[in-house]
């Protein structure tokens, strides 16, 4: 199976749509935009547009008044095990890493080893606690500093 996207890609995709995360002005609007926007169009290499949705990513606003930024991926369940969400959340991580704002990028998990906690890992987060989520559930909390 060919691959749908590389890290480079998706990565260039999010600046292509959304632009560079360090020229982003921390105002009402524009910013929201950038890090919470339509999913960008990621093309096969070769150019070649596929129009397949496997998943999306993405986070859940902007970076707070600490630095704090929340990411988020899902993939089809077809489409798991294949490396597709550790690509989409090392490009997260590229972006938010370029934005001289964001101090830790934050992500959260069912509170069990898993393959996102797995995908997590491969991207350089650390597990630092158990926290209950709105709905009052226990899940785990994962950080990467920046």
């Amino acid at each position: 199976m060919k691959r749908v996207a590389h890290i480079r890609q998706i990565s260039q995709a999010l600046r292509k749509r959304f632009g560079d995360a360090r020229t982003v002005e921390n105002g009402i609007g524009g910013n929201r935009a950038t890090w919470t926007g339509k999913p960008a169009r990621v093309d096969e290499p070769g150019g070649e547009s596929i129009n397949l949705v496997i998943g999306m990513c993405g986070f859940t606003g902007p970076p707070d008044a600490n630095g704090v930024v929340e990411l988020a991926y899902g993939i089809a369940p077809s489409y798991q095990g294949k490396g597709y969400a550790t690509e989409a959340a090392a490009a997260l991580v590229g972006f938010a890493s370029a934005d001289p704002r964001v101090r830790i990028i934050r992500a959260h998990t069912l509170p069990e080893r898993n393959a996102s906690t797995r995908v997590l890992e491969k991207c350089g987060f650390s597990k630092t606690g158990e926290i209950r989520d709105p709905e009052n559930n226990l899940v785990w909390q994962w950080e990467k500093v920046v």
